[in-house]
C-alpha cells in the first residue's frame, strides 16, 4: 500500500490514491485513510488556505482511533489471564499442601509417603498457572509493542497525508492567483 499511496501522492493524483485505499483494504494504512480523498476532492473551492484541511485532519483522527481501538481489542483478556494464572496456580499450590496435611493427619503413615501426593499435586498445579501466565504475559507485551509501532506508523502517515494536501492546495491557489493576473492583464 505504501508505494503505492506515496506515487499517487506525489503526483498529486487523489484518485489514485482513492483507488490504492480501495485496492488495500486488509492495510491498517489504508483503513486509516478511508473516505479521506474523496472528501479531499469534493472540498469547497475558495476555502481559505488550509481551512479545507480541518475536515480531513477530523477524520484521519476518527480513523486512528477506530484502529488502535480494534488494536487493542482482546489485550484486556490476555492481561488478565496473564496476571492472574500465577494466583490461580498458588491457589492450587496451597490446596495440594491442605491435602497433604490432611492426607497424613488422616492417615498413620508419616514422612515424605503421607505428603508426596498432595506435594505433586500442589506442584503441578503451579506449573500449568507458570505454563499460562508466560505466554500470556509475553504475547501482551508483544503484541502491546506492535500496537506501539503501528500507532506510530499512522501518526507519520497522517502528517505526511496532510503535508502532500497542503502542498496540492498551495499549488492549486497559486495557480488561481496567477490565472488571475493573467486575466487582469489582458
Amino acid at each position: 500500500f505504501v508505494p503505492a499511496i506515496a506515487a499517487a501522492l506525489e503526483n498529486g493524483d487523489f484518485e489514485a490514491a482513492a483507488q490504492a485505499v480501495k485496492a488495500h483494504r486488509h492495510s491498517h494504512l489504508a483503513r486509516l485513510m478511508q473516505s479521506v480523498f474523496p472528501a479531499w476532492q469534493k472540498r469547497a473551492t475558495g476555502c481559505a488556505a488550509g481551512e479545507a484541511i480541518a475536515p480531513v485532519e477530523r477524520t484521519l483522527e476518527i480513523n486512528q482511533m477506530s484502529q488502535i481501538g480494534e488494536f487493542r481489542r482482546g489485550l484486556g483478556t490476555l492481561a488478565t489471564v496473564g496476571s492472574t494464572a500465577p494466583f490461580v496456580g498458588l491457589l492450587g499450590t496451597v490446596m495440594g499442601i491442605v491435602n497433604a496435611f490432611v492426607g497424613m493427619s488422616q492417615s498413620s503413615a508419616s514422612g515424605l509417603e503421607a505428603v508426596s501426593a498432595g506435594i505433586a499435586e500442589a506442584l503441578v498445579t503451579t506449573a500449568f498457572g507458570l505454563v499460562v501466565a508466560i505466554p500470556s504475559v509475553w504475547l501482551y507485551n508483544y503484541f502491546l509493542g506492535r500496537i506501539e509501532s503501528m500507532t506510530l506508523e499512522m501518526g507519520h502517515s497522517t502528517l505526511e497525508v496532510i503535508d502532500h494536501l497542503l502542498r496540492s492546495e498551495e499549488a492549486s491557489h497559486d495557480a488561481g492567483i496567477e490565472e488571475r493576473h493573467a486575466a487582469a492583464g489582458a
